[in-house]
């Protein structure tokens, strides 16, 4: 968590913690070890390159009149006030410049994405290390931080946001997140990550979890 959240943070950890121990699990204290400098470049670079060459090839077989990504960027660039009246198309840009058969930097994007693939199997280790070495059941944590407004202006708050399930995600290991609580009118979430072939278990977890914690919130309209 980040200084600006902490209070909020031990707050929901305290109270997923009482639940846990009121239904008898034993917990775990872990501390993760930090992320090598390439892992999010990587992570991004995996996405823009899969995004390109997905995204071509389901426009490609659509009834669509667009067939490639760069027909949607020409079209939002020839209706800017109705399709970039906030925001731009930096990612489908960026996603162009990163398929397959680019060069950047001086090197070929296929060989780029085969070296940012090996995030792959060091999120799966990672996971597994953690798991095995604690003798842990499952990882559990707060999904991210709070929720921010919508912001048309600056767009989302990345500066000061953190999240637990990017791992589970790269790694294509299973991962549960139900509602915790309520922060300032915004749900906030607690997740349920575990190693391969593990969703029975965290079913059984989460559930249990989600029947003791009983908050089912309903989404409300609000004017401001």
């Amino acid at each position: 968590p980040n200084e600006g959240d902490l209070d909020i943070t031990f707050t929901l950890i305290k109270k997923a913690e009482k639940i846990f121990l009121e239904a008898g699990a034993e917990i775990v204290p872990i501390s993760l070890k930090p992320l090598p400098d390439n892992f999010w470049p990587s992570a991004l670079f995996i996405l823009e390159h899969e995004f390109f060459a997905g995204l071509n090839e389901y426009l490609k077989k659509s009834k669509s009149s667009m067939k490639n990504m760069r027909s949607i960027v020409e079209f939002n660039n020839a209706n800017k006030k109705e399709t970039m009246s906030f925001y731009g198309q930096e990612y489908f840009l960026s996603s162009i410049a990163a398929g397959p058969g680019k060069k950047v930097e001086g090197k070929i994007t296929d060989d780029i994405y085969q070296e940012a693939l090996t995030i792959v199997d060091f999120s799966r280790n990672y996971l597994d290390t953690v798991l095995e070495e604690n003798k842990l059941s499952a990882i559990v944590g707060l999904t991210r931080n709070t929720a921010w407004k919508i912001d048309y202006r600056t767009g989302d708050n990345f500066e000061n946001g953190w999240g637990n399930g990017a791992l589970s995600a790269i790694s294509g290991y299973p991962h549960i997140t139900i509602p915790l609580s309520m922060v300032d009118g915004f749900p906030t979430g607690l997740s349920f990550m575990g190693t391969a072939w593990d969703e029975v278990n965290l079913i059984n977890l989460a559930y249990s979890f989600e029947q003791k914690n009983n908050f089912f919130p309903e989404p409300t309209i609000s004017k401001n």
